[in-house]
């Protein structure tokens, strides 16, 4: 009698370790699962570099515009290279113009890529660096159809209406760059502050331009 209550619970232990065994290989492979899932693969590392890269080209560029200021124009007619025909030249300042705009509508792919089932078959990631490659472009053709002028009046709101929604999207692309891994409520705080400026921003970018191209041809 002893000898078969002995063996029965020899069993039950056996059993309640091959259950407990079962569980603790269940919960490592669980563990390496989400470790996994956490850390960026090859192409996010590449995509988040480069968009850290291309947001801090923004930034640079938008300091520059704001603080290097105006280039000179040539005193002779007669000079060799003279790079301010970029942004006295009627033609080259419409093809420039013309260019800078049809970049920012490009820029909206970002958006459209989420009403689009066409285009959704590219990841966010892409579409979100796209945009920020773009929006760096953008800023190389301000500086060729202004020459660092920021003018006034109306050409100055759309300047800095402009110079605004591209440091905001700068900002924004860094902190998704730097901390897309991070749970960091303040992170987050900033984040949400930087979408909200580069949104409002944008809304007064379409009015302000469709101001300025009226007022080019009008008068």
């Amino acid at each position: 009698m002893n000898l078969s209550k002995a063996n029965h619970e020899c069993s039950v232990n056996a059993e309640t370790l091959s259950r407990r065994h079962q569980k603790s290989v269940q919960s490592t492979h669980l563990f390496v699962k989400r470790t996994a899932a956490s850390q960026p693969s090859g192409l996010e590392r590449r995509t988040g570099d480069s968009l850290f890269h291309a947001s801090i080209a923004a930034a640079i560029l938008v300091a520059v515009i704001l603080w290097t200021g105006p280039m000179a124009y040539s005193d002779s007619l007669t000079e060799g290279l003279q790079i301010d025909h970029w942004w006295r030249d009627g033609v080259l300042m419409q093809i420039s113009g013309y260019t800078l705009l049809g970049l920012s509508v490009i820029g909206l792919s970002l958006s459209v890529r989420k009403r689009w089932r066409r285009l959704s078959r590219y990841s966010f990631r892409t579409w979100r660096l796209a945009h920020a490659v773009i929006g760096a472009l953008t800023l190389i053709v301000v500086i060729a159809h202004t020459g660092l002028h920021l003018g006034v009046g109306l050409n100055l709101l759309l300047m800095l209406d402009y110079l605004g929604l591209a440091f905001a999207g700068a900002v924004l692309g860094y902190l998704t760059a730097v901390g897309k891994h991070s749970a960091s409520p303040a992170l987050q705080r900033w984040k949400q502050r930087a979408v909200s400026v580069h949104l409002w921003l944008f809304w007064l970018f379409p009015v302000l331009t469709a101001f300025h191209i009226l007022a080019v041809y009008w008068y």
